[in-house]
């Protein structure tokens, strides 16, 4: 009866590999940080390492973890006039395919409530991603908890931080992912891909622009979450900054892929 009480384990699917949070201990079952580029569509590759590699029985279910580079957000609107769960969900493949096109046919689009009267959160994700995970885990007889996008992971971990307006900006290799928040309620996302080296510049810049569109100068904090090298020069005169403490047992130089699988 005691085990179905324990946290699952945390297994991050990222760019970076697949890493795998049992009891606080961090192990890369796969390594792809020696890729020359980070690929969009990296995913099938982990995934087929991490199914030719053996992993130790898992007994514990697994709590998946998707990295930013394999979802797209979006926030739908609320709607009084809306009701049924159907309703809402044509209402967010509606509007991802107004952003994307045709190809979200192709994709699992997944809405999350944030309470009455507040917009609700839309992520993406592969399908084939999807299919390719559970037939994983079948075939290693590992029980899947769930499976989250990782800003989802990132604000549920740290929603005590993120109380009033504060803001989060992820900051990881070539991409800055900033989520404007209040009161742990999420607005809005907006997502930068900027060349190597260029990514602390784009976000200090992607933070004015949504705060000068807002008129809210000096009165946001933003808090940012990324590898010591990436965050450390997210500076500006105009803007409020916070880091975001890691979990114990992380260390300061680790990587994004190495924070998420931290996050219990």
């Amino acid at each position: 009866m005691l085990q179905q009480w324990r946290k699952p384990h945390t297994l991050v699917i990222s760019p970076e590999g697949a890493l795998l949070d049992s009891n606080g201990n961090v192990e890369r079952l796969v390594d792809m940080q020696s890729a020359a580029s980070i690929n969009p569509a990296s995913w099938s590759q982990v995934l087929n390492e991490l199914d030719k590699i053996s992993v130790r029985r898992i007994t514990k279910p697994i709590r998946f973890v998707v990295a930013n580079q394999y979802v797209r957000y979006a926030m739908l609107p609320w709607q009084a006039d809306i009701y049924s769960q159907q309703d809402w969900q044509s209402l967010a493949e509606n509007h991802m395919r107004l952003l994307h096109g045709n190809v979200v046919d192709t994709w699992k689009v997944s809405i999350a409530m944030q309470g009455y009267g507040n917009p609700l959160i839309i992520s993406a994700i592969d399908d084939v991603l999807l299919i390719q995970l559970h037939e994983l885990a079948a075939e290693k007889k590992w029980i899947i908890d769930t499976i989250e996008p990782a800003v989802v992971s990132i604000v549920n971990h740290y929603h005590n931080a993120l109380i009033g307006e504060a803001w989060l900006m992820v900051i990881e290799p070539k991409r800055a992912t900033l989520v404007e928040m209040y009161n742990n309620i999420i607005t809005r996302f907006t997502v930068a891909c900027p060349p190597e080296s260029q990514e602390q510049t784009e976000a200090v810049k992607l933070v004015k622009r949504a705060l000068k569109s807002k008129n809210k100068e000096n009165s946001v904090r933003v808090f940012t979450l990324g590898e010591s090298a990436l965050v450390a020069d997210f500076k500006d005169p105009e803007i409020k900054v916070s880091s975001l403490s890691l979990s114990k047992n992380t260390d300061k130089t680790a990587s994004i892929g190495e924070m998420l699988a931290g996050l219990l």
